[in-house]
C-alpha cells in the first residue's frame, strides 16, 4: 500500500488524514511529521546564520549542527512513514489472528523512536540558541516548542498501545521506563531552550 507520506503535498496529506483513508496515518505520523517541519525551521536558522559575514563563531560547529538537524529531520519523516506501516501491519495480524505479538512490539516500539527522535531535536535546539542571530532567535523557539510538543503528542499513543500488553510484561515494563524518561527529558529541555529564548528577546 502505497505511503500517504513520502512525496505527498501538504495539502494531499491533510486530507489523507481528514478522510481516514488506509493506511491510517494517526498522532504518531502527524506529530512525526510536524517535528520534521520544526527541524526544517531550526535548519533555517542556522541557514541564516550561515549566511551572515559578520558571525565570528565556529563555522565547522554550525555545519555540524546543521548536518544534525538534517539527519534528525529526515529521521522523523521516516518514522512517520514506519509508524503507518506498522499500525496497518497490526491491523492486518488482528484481522487474520496470527503476527501480533510482532506487530505489537513494533506499535510500541516505533512511536518510542520517533519521539526519541524528536527529543535529540530539542538538544539540537539548545545548541543553536546561542548561534543563531536575534533575527531568528523566536523560529528556534517555535522549533522547541513544536518538537517538545510533539514527545508529547507521541507519548499518548504509546500510552494507548501499552494497556494492550499484560502489566506483567517485560516489553511493557521497559517501554513504561523508556517512556517516562522521555517525557521527563523533553520537558526539561523544552523549558531550557523557550526560557533562553525568553532571555535573548528580552535582552534584545
Amino acid at each position: 500500500m502505497e505511503s500517504p507520506i513520502l512525496n505527498s503535498t501538504l495539502e494531499s496529506l491533510r486530507q489523507h488524514i481528514a478522510g481516514a483513508k488506509d493506511p491510517i496515518a494517526a498522532g504518531v505520523a502527524v506529530a512525526a511529521v510536524s517535528a520534521g517541519l520544526g527541524m526544517g525551521l531550526l535548519a533555517l536558522t542556522l541557514e541564516v546564520t550561515s549566511r551572515r559575514k559578520d558571525f565570528s563563531g565556529d563555522r565547522g560547529r554550525l555545519r555540524a549542527l546543521l548536518d544534525a538537524v538534517h539527519k534528525e529531520s529526515a529521521s522523523l519523516v521516516r518514522y512517520a512513514d514506519q509508524d503507518i506501516a506498522a499500525y496497518q501491519k497490526y491491523r492486518d495480524s488482528l484481522k487474520h489472528k496470527r503476527g501480533l505479538d510482532a506487530a505489537l512490539q513494533k506499535i510500541i516500539e516505533t512511536p518510542l523512536e520517533a519521539a526519541g527522535s524528536a527529543a535529540r531535536g530539542l538538544d539540537l535546539c539548545a545548541e543553536a540558541i546561542s548561534l543563531v542571530p536575534l533575527s531568528v532567535v523566536s523560529d528556534s523557539g517555535a522549533a522547541a516548542a513544536l518538537l517538545a510538543g510533539t514527545v508529547k503528542a507521541i507519548l499518548l499513543t504509546v500510552d494507548v498501545n501499552l494497556r494492550r500488553l499484560p502489566a506483567a510484561s517485560e516489553l511493557r515494563r521497559n517501554a513504561s521506563k523508556r517512556r517516562r524518561a522521555l517525557e521527563k527529558g523533553a520537558s526539561r529541555q523544552g523549558a531550557v531552550v523557550l526560557e533562553k529564548v525568553e532571555r535573548r528577546l528580552k535582552r534584545g
